[in-house]
């Protein structure tokens, strides 16, 4: 791993953001007003929700509505969610626009009946946005973002990315590779469509992460670079998308026959077996046998 700079204080810029949150809350009690805050990452988001409650009890009644996957408007779900106009809460929090179908027509009734918001709402909206959504909301309800000031940033730090990019590949390799390894079986893809659908529903925060850490300079290592085309082969596969799935899978053995010859070359831990019954490599090349023959 080679970083190309000294990394910023992220931890420390994160907190700062908080308190800024705190106070557009405070400084707007009563009266409307718009922020919008940036976080590419739900891990990052719920801690700092939650840093945000520690820091707000007792001061601020903050109210989340999230918004479900077929909302097609957002005036609508504040107000099936919002407990009593009669008390309003200090502060609403929108959670969840990341997931909504036909994102770009909800915008855009967003931008076409703003008045209302400020009308109706005598408290501080609060909309959490990925920064894929921001520059949609920028693009299609720019009358509504006007009334925002710059977006408030949370981010994780390089470790942190690295971790989550682990810990996200792992997650499905146990979900769906596990037990088949196990047996020395082919992984049988369609038996597991729904979980890993559910598994990686948000697979867009691998891209960011990864977007991130070049960005920082950060070179992946060999194995999670594999795991990672392997993972987005499968989220391509999943998706119909059978040709750019399977050239993830490939670039995912290449990087796995690389790693294989340099061990049996002894430059890593001596020499041995090229594949093990354990090798990320196993169920690759039995993924990728599978999907070719029957493709």
């Amino acid at each position: 791993m080679v970083e190309r700079h000294a990394q910023v204080d992220i931890r420390a810029a994160n907190e700062r953001a908080l308190r800024s949150l705190g106070r557009a809350i405070t400084l707007s009690s009563g009266q409307f007003s718009l922020v919008l805050v940036c976080c590419n990452y739900r891990v990052l988001q719920e801690l700092m929700l939650q840093r945000l409650e520690e820091i707000s009890s007792g001061v601020h009644h903050i109210q989340k509505v999230i918004l479900p996957h077929n909302a097609r408007s957002l005036y609508t779900s504040i107000h099936l969610q919002l407990l009593t106009e009669a008390n309003p809460p200090s502060a609403l929090m929108i959670l969840g626009l990341e997931s909504v179908d036909g994102l770009d027509d909800f915008l855009r009734s967003i931008n076409h009946i703003r008045d209302e918001f400020r009308k109706r709402h005598p408290f501080p909206m609060i909309v959490w946005v990925n920064d894929k959504v921001l520059q949609k909301v920028a693009r299609l309800a720019p009358d509504f973002a006007s009334w925002a000031a710059t977006p408030i940033r949370f981010d994780m730090t390089t470790q942190s990315l690295l971790q989550f990019l682990q810990q996200e590949t792992d997650s499905l390799f146990a979900t769906v590779l596990a037990n088949n390894a196990a047996q020395h079986q082919p992984p049988q893809v369609a038996k597991h469509y729904s979980t890993v659908e559910q598994v990686w529903e948000h697979s867009y925060e691998l891209h960011f992460a990864i977007r991130e850490l070049h960005n920082r300079g950060i070179t992946l290592e060999p194995e999670l670079h594999a795991s990672l085309e392997f993972v987005f082969g499968l989220d391509n596969y999943i998706s119909d998308r059978i040709n750019t799935g399977l050239s993830h899978f490939q670039q995912s053995l290449q990087v796995w026959q690389k790693l294989a010859e340099k061990e049996e070359a002894g430059e890593q831990r001596g020499r041995g077996e090229k594949f093990t019954a354990t090798s990320p490599l196993l169920p690759c090349y039995a993924l990728i046998n599978e999907l070719t023959f029957s493709n």
